[in-house]
């Protein structure tokens, strides 16, 4: 032998570097999931009625058909965005602090609207 011991197990696969295990986000991902967040959460809060309310409306059938189609519209967004937030806390290991997210998204040099 060489007598050089030998190399730790490496963090690599065949396809590249090795995904970190489920829950452990590296900072920067941290960081991300926090902004992404807090601007869902605020488009969510643009909406005058919670998605119950569209639901409601989808189903009534003496509502008029524009109203129906703008709450199923509003349905379709509103699930998106909660559907969004779901898989950001999945992918952080837990729900991410809101008030941090809120914070560091003021502080951002992009402005989000």
């Amino acid at each position: 032998g060489s007598g050089a011991p030998p190399a730790p197990p490496s963090a690599t696969t065949p396809n590249g570097p090795a995904p970190p295990p489920p829950g452990a986000v590296p900072e920067a991902d941290a960081q991300i999931a926090s902004l992404l967040t807090a601007y869902l959460n605020r488009r969510l809060a643009t909406y005058k009625h919670p998605i119950e309310h569209d639901v409601m409306v989808v189903e009534d059938s003496s509502a008029s058909p524009r109203a129906r189609v703008a709450a199923r519209l509003t349905k379709i967004e509103k699930s998106i965005l909660m559907d969004s937030l779901k898989a950001l806390e999945a992918a952080a290991g837990g729900p991410v602090d809101a008030a941090k997210a809120e914070q560091m998204l003021k502080a951002s040099p992009v402005k989000f609207t």
